[in-house]
């Protein structure tokens, strides 16, 4: 009987590891199979992408109507809570780069709430014929050339610009820190 029972689990667990395994290794042959080192222009990648989706029927299963996207970060509230906060610190009129170091990293967080909006109705509120998978990532790499290349630039500088101007208080308090409290 133990035998019996072992073969029985040893059959569900097969039967299981092949249905979550088959489609990964399919997606990984096809995907080879359609490169083969070579340069794979977009439109050629959203098409056989789709004839692939077509064939395992699970990207766009029933597209929903009623797709909320998330909200930038730059039409909230909290935006303008962080910004009459940094108003008050006046840092524009002290440091040169906080304005660019700051403007960059809200921009980048913008792109990535884009960035999200755009997969998550490309891939699951939109119809297979209709489904551009390389769009979303268009968008990515439009926020990674502008946005994520200059902010370490522009906070780099920033972060200069405040340690002088520490180093200059410091300086001028006789290097006593006990002269700020």
């Amino acid at each position: 009987m133990t035998n019996d029972k072992t073969s029985e689990l040893i059959n569900k667990a097969t039967e299981i590891k092949d249905t979550f395994v088959g489609p990964l290794s399919q997606a990984q042959q096809a995907i080879s199979s359609w490169t083969n080192g070579t340069y794979v222009s977009p439109h050629d990648f959203d098409l056989r992408v789709k004839q692939q989706a077509q064939q395992w029927e699970f990207l766009g299963q029933e597209p929903i109507e009623d797709f909320e996207p998330l909200e930038w970060f730059s039409n909230s509230s909290y935006f303008l809570y962080l910004d009459k906060f940094l108003e008050g610190f006046d840092l524009n009129n002290t440091f040169n780069h906080s304005g660019y170091c700051i403007g960059k990293t809200l921009d980048l967080v913008d792109d990535v709430v884009i960035f999200a909006n755009n997969f998550t109705e490309t891939f699951g509120f939109t119809e297979i014929p209709d489904v551009r998978p390389v769009l979303p990532f268009i968008n990515l790499t439009a926020a990674i050339n502008d946005d994520l290349a200059y902010m370490p630039l522009y906070c780099w500088e920033f972060g200069i610009e405040m340690q002088a101007e520490w180093e200059t208080i410091y300086a001028a308090s006789n290097n006593d820190p006990s002269e700020f409290i």
